[in-house]
C-alpha cells in the first residue's frame, strides 16, 4: 500500500466515524436518554394556567398518559418540538402540560401566542417549582409521561417528535 492512500484513508475514517456516532439522529438520541418506570407519583397539584385558569394535575390528565414538557423561549430544540407536541394534544390518548423554565411571562406568552400552543401551560414560578420537585429532570427540553395514575413512567430528555412519542406510548400500553 502506498504511504498516501493509507493517509487518505486514515483521513477519511478520522471524519466518517464521529458523524456516525453523533450524527443527527433523532431516535437514537432519544432512546439513548429515556428511562423507563421512574416510578414517581405525581401529586394532584392545583397550578394556575397561563390561560388564567387553575387546574389540578387529575382533571388535566384525564386520560391514558400526560406528557409534562419542560421549555423555555429561548431554547430552541424546545421550540422546534412545540408544533410535534401541538400535533400529540390532539392524539385522545395523550394530554400535555407545558411548564416554562427560566424564563419571562413576556417571552413565554409571545411564544404561546406565536406558536399556537394548543395545551395548557404554567408560568408561574411556585406551581412550575411544585412540580419540578417532584420529578427528575436535567436540562431542556424534557418531556415526563405520566400514566392515568401520575406515575412516572417515562423520562425523556431532548426533543421529541410525535411518531417516536407514539413508538413509546404504544410499548407503555402493552
Amino acid at each position: 500500500m502506498s504511504k498516501r492512500f493509507l493517509i487518505s484513508t486514515v483521513l477519511i475514517l478520522l471524519i466518517l466515524l464521529p458523524l456516525m456516532f453523533f450524527g443527527d439522529n433523532n431516535f437514537a438520541l432519544i432512546e439513548k436518554n429515556t428511562t423507563i418506570n421512574d416510578g414517581k407519583v405525581i401529586q394532584n397539584e392545583t397550578l394556575l394556567l397561563a390561560s388564567g385558569k387553575k387546574k389540578n394535575i387529575n382533571t388535566i390528565n384525564d386520560s391514558d398518559f400526560l406528557i409534562i414538557n419542560l421549555w423555555a423561549s429561548w431554547c430552541s430544540p424546545c421550540l422546534e418540538e412545540i408544533p410535534e407536541l401541538n400535533k400529540l394534544a390532539n392524539n385522545p390518548e395523550i394530554n400535555i402540560l407545558g411548564l416554562v423554565i427560566n424564563d419571562t411571562e413576556e417571552d413565554a406568552m409571545a411564544t404561546i401566542s406565536n406558536l399556537d400552543i394548543n395545551y395548557p401551560v404554567v408560568l408561574n414560578r411556585l406551581d412550575v417549582d411544585k412540580i419540578l420537585g417532584e420529578i427528575t429532570w436535567s436540562g431542556i427540553p424534557t418531556s415526563i409521561i405520566l400514566n392515568s395514575n401520575n406515575e412516572v413512567v417515562s423520562t425523556i430528555y431532548g426533543k421529541i417528535d410525535v411518531q417516536t412519542i407514539l413508538k413509546l406510548i404504544n410499548s407503555l400500553s402493552n
